[in-house]
């Protein structure tokens, strides 16, 4: 502990001094103390010497420092790769017994210097190394986005990564990796690095819904190794009714082939669907011929709700935008001519709200209590302290005027599939005129689609953001003039589809509870 002084050290003197001073002067002469004993005159004088010295200190505005040390150990994490490929070798019953108790050893050997952190991944992320083998997939980037929400802003020493290398979900690790600044990966290379004769379907993208009636887009990626000039035949069948098939040709030993489809929902409820790739004789496993894939048919219309401070030409082109998916019943009005009701809506867009009207808010506040999933459209009306008091994983701190940008999209970004022509579109649309905010504070639970780009410069401030909480999704479109965008789409494409594309996907997004 230390005391230091806003003035020079040596003023302390003069402070014992002037208490020196006060008692021998107050009670040098004093007559009505000589009938009292000495004792008591010398206390009373000390005590007042004291009393004039403290008072006099703290005049120099004194400050303690205390300083407490702490050591913390550095946590060290320890991430498995448990897929059942790593199985697939000539090492796998070195793999499936040596190696695993190998392993156990070393943990309680960094566990003496390190807090020991571990997980496994494959089909999901779990705690702990409970390693069997078993998962069909390998999400790697998963576990890092878990690793940056746990870890972020903690003393994480180091990464120890034990894969076999064979990713086929999630998004690339590349991106996730670059959040994890300042922390050193050590990788454990398994498996055989031999690339051995194999069809392994690699990838299904497709959507998490669709709407009965409607068609739904299916995207199979199918790798090839050493079958270079041969075909199979890709099948997806439901119910063991074949709905699709198509040979494709391997031109080269180590090839990829994307088949684009679409498959009509027919049925309502959750849907399981199977893709099969034709077995073909020399092949390593036939284990990864073959997948599954889950997707709710909806067969209501969602009904969503417009509520605006005041008429705006977003609020036209937004409402257009919907109006084209037979799915949607939209409804517009004003937050004044608002009476309630709510609940019954699948969304709430909100145009430049809450405002500088406490009934209003009231309102907004109460739908958000309701758990209504929301968009926020956040323009120069918008009251952000009311706004930053909502609590749903999106601050602007500082908010001081309006600034123009543009978009720049988040390649790691994978709530919903964003099509490669919008990839291509979003950068050259119009600037948006956006809050000029000191800072931006975004959940960790939050995932941004698109960052502020500033003349040639790509921020990290968020543009477009969504997050989920208490099981209700929100989104935050961060400025105004979203319909320069739809104009814009059609002076380049002669069609308005990928402005339609955008906003159709972030309601469908936000109106589907739990994904």
């Amino acid at each position: 502990m230390t005391i230091e002084f806003s003035y020079p050290t040596w003023y302390v003197l003069i402070c014992i001094l002037l208490g020196l001073l006060y008692s021998f002067v107050f009670y040098r002469k004093e007559k009505l103390l000589n009938e009292v004993k000495k004792v008591v005159v010398y206390t009373m004088a000390f005590f007042r010497f004291i009393s004039v010295c403290i008072l006099a200190l703290l005049l120099l505005e004194p400050l303690i420092e205390i300083e407490n040390q702490i050591i913390e150990k550095p946590v060290l994490v320890i991430a498995h790769d448990n897929s059942e490929s790593l199985l697939v070798n000539k090492d796998s019953a070195f793999i499936n017994s040596d190696y695993l108790i190998a392993l156990s050893s070393f943990k309680e050997k960094l566990e003496e210097k390190y807090e020991v952190k571990s997980f496994t991944f494959g089909d999901e992320v779990k705690s702990g190394l409970e390693i069997d083998f078993t998962d069909k997939q390998t999400g790697v980037s998963e576990f890092l986005e878990e690793l940056y929400t746990r870890y972020y802003g903690r003393n994480l020493g180091a990464v120890i990564l034990a894969s076999d290398g064979i990713i086929n979900k999630g998004a690339n690790p590349i991106y996730e990796i670059k959040k994890i600044k300042h922390t050193p990966f050590f990788t454990v290379a398994l498996g055989d690095t031999l690339v051995r004769k194999d069809l392994i379907l690699n990838n299904i993208v497709h959507n998490r819904l669709a709407y009965k009636g409607n068609d739904f887009p299916v995207e199979i990626i199918v790798k090839a190794n050493q079958f270079e000039g041969s075909k199979a035949k890709v099948s997806i069948t439901k119910d063991g009714v074949e709905l699709f098939s198509e040979t494709v040709f391997f031109e080269t030993s180590s090839d990829v082939v994307t088949l684009s489809l679409l498959l009509q929902a027919k049925s309502s409820g959750k849907q399981r669907y199977v893709v099969n790739v034709e077995e073909l004789a020399g092949e390593l496993t036939y284990v990864n011929n073959k997948r599954e894939f889950y997707i709710d048919i909806l067969d209501n219309k969602q009904e969503i709700l417009i509520l605006a401070k005041a008429p705006h030409p977003d609020i036209a082109a937004m409402r257009s935008a919907l109006e084209k998916n037979v799915n949607y019943e939209v409804n517009s009005m004003l937050i004044a001519d608002y009476e309630g009701g709510a609940k019954k809506y699948s969304l709430v867009i909100f145009h430049q709200l809450p405002s500088g009207n406490k009934q209003q808010n009231n309102l907004v506040e109460k739908i958000i209590q309701n758990g209504v999933p929301s968009l926020f459209v956040l323009g120069t009306g918008t009251n952000y302290n009311q706004f930053n008091n909502y609590n749903l994983g999106l601050k602007l701190i500082g908010v001081n005027g309006v600034t123009n940008v543009t978009a720049s999209v988040n390649t790691a970004f994978s709530q919903f599939t964003v099509s490669e022509s919008l990839k291509q579109s979003i950068p050259k649309f119009p600037p948006f005129k956006t809050a000029f905010a000191g800072n931006y504070k975004v959940a960790n639970s939050s995932t941004v689609l698109l960052y502020q780009k500033i003349g040639v410069t790509v921020t990290d401030y968020p543009l477009l953001v969504f997050n989920e909480k208490n099981d209700s999704k929100y989104g935050f479109i961060i400025g105004e003039g979203i319909w320069r965008w739809k104009l814009n789409d059609y002076s380049n494409n002669k069609s308005h589809d990928n402005f339609n594309d955008l906003v159709s996907k972030m309601v469908q997004y936000l109106c589907i509870k739990g994904g």
